[in-house]
């Protein structure tokens, strides 16, 4: 019975996410960035859309369902099989190691090297450190996710001809 509902449930959310991308799609102005400077341009103005900001709040929503659902399977997993709580805790350091190791890695990069900080050409304005800091620990932490999936797929591949 849950397997059913969670199944619809998936259906509509990715249908609703395929909606959302179309209406952003099809429905954000063109903008000539060669002329950019001479706009001046607001968050009112039609350079900056409902429909992004529907897509951005659509995947903040969903981040924090995957967090949350994240969370909870993880508890789940735990007080199904307590023998498991040693890997589960061994994954969660290296996550927050990940991130940790992420986060100092870019916050002295923006602190040493001006060509990290990153341009908000709407407003031609440019980002403070802290919004930089978190867009280039994301970028160095999906990297470094992306690099561990690859390995593991070749480990997998491996193990499993050796069989």
């Amino acid at each position: 019975m849950m397997s059913k509902i969670f199944k619809y449930l998936l259906v509509a959310i990715m249908a609703a996410i395929v909606a959302l991308a179309a209406w952003a799609a099809f429905s954000t102005p063109e903008i000539d960035k060669g002329n950019l400077a001479e706009l001046h341009l607001d968050k009112s103005s039609k350079a900056f859309p409902t429909a992004v900001n529907a897509n951005l709040y659509l995947g903040y929503v969903l981040f924090a369902v995957a967090v949350v659902a994240a969370l909870f399977s993880a508890l789940w997993d735990m007080i199904k099989r307590p023998e498991g709580i040693l890997g589960t805790v061994i994954s969660l350091v290296i996550v927050v190691g990940v991130v940790v190791a992420a986060w100092f890695i870019a916050s002295s990069n923006v602190a040493t090297n001006p060509n990290f900080v990153i341009e908000d050409l709407q407003n031609h304005s440019v980002f403070g450190s802290f919004e930089t800091t978190i867009s280039w620990a994301s970028i160095i932490v999906t990297g470094v996710v992306f690099a561990g999936a690859v390995l593991s797929a070749i480990y997998s591949a491996i193990s499993d001809a050796v069989k």
